[in-house]
């Protein structure tokens, strides 16, 4: 009987393992089967060269399909994120996420910095079509202690002409951190005249009960 029940749960234990070493390799499979038109400076087998070199000897760079140089920032299979920054001025993240009923859908972060950091964020299911959901837009408002405040005799919301967001994942927390970055957009001191109307911190935005919200 003591055998037994040692077999059954050393089954159990080997089934439970091969689940999670499944799951923790959906990220590696989602990225490198991933839509040409997504990463167009790397083919699949540059993704699998980048993520073989990286696990097994550390080696975290690689040149592109136009001799550029890419490198992995972060590869979490637990976590179930990518980070790369595919050229020195640009970055590419994808993170895996689930619905409250255990579907996974894919989101991705594109950032530029030219030479403001600015994001933009799609979202895929695991075919890679294009889905939409409720993101919130963020606008540099969002960050005005008072928009109505007046610097110089203009409403502090009429100097910006642009919004300059960049978003990282919080993958520990199912979510977005967003940080502003319009105002490094200004000369020194106009910065420094706006900075007591703008706040600093970072916005958090949580994807949580199947909808994104905003942490303000």
């Amino acid at each position: 009987m003591k055998a037994e029940l040692k077999k059954i749960i050393c089954f159990s234990f080997v089934i439970l393992l091969a689940g999670f070493n499944l799951q923790a390799q959906n990220v590696i499979k989602y990225f490198t089967d991933m839509p040409g038109y997504l990463l167009p400076s790397m083919e699949s087998s540059h993704k699998l060269e980048l993520i073989e070199n990286y696990q097994k000897t550390g080696k975290d760079t690689l040149e592109n399909l136009f001799g550029g140089k890419v490198r992995m920032l972060e590869l979490d299979t637990v976590s179930q994120h990518i980070s790369i920054s595919t050229t020195s001025v640009s970055r590419f993240e994808m993170q895996i996420l689930e619905r409250s009923d255990k579907t996974k859908f894919i989101a991705i972060i594109n950032t530029v910095c030219g030479p403001v950091c600015s994001s933009y964020i799609h979202f895929f299911d695991t075919e890679w079509q294009k889905i939409r959901m409720d993101f919130p837009e963020l606008t540099n408002q969002h960050w005005m202690k008072n928009e109505e405040e007046m610097v110089d005799g203009v409403k502090i919301e009429n100097l910006f002409q642009s919004t300059f967001i960049e978003f990282h994942f919080n993958s520990m927390m199912n979510g977005v951190v967003a940080r502003n970055n319009s105002i490094e957009m200004f000369d020194t001191e106009t910065k420094e005249k706006l900075m007591p109307y703008f706040r600093k911190e970072n916005m958090l935005i949580l994807f949580e009960n199947n909808t994104w919200n905003r942490k303000d």
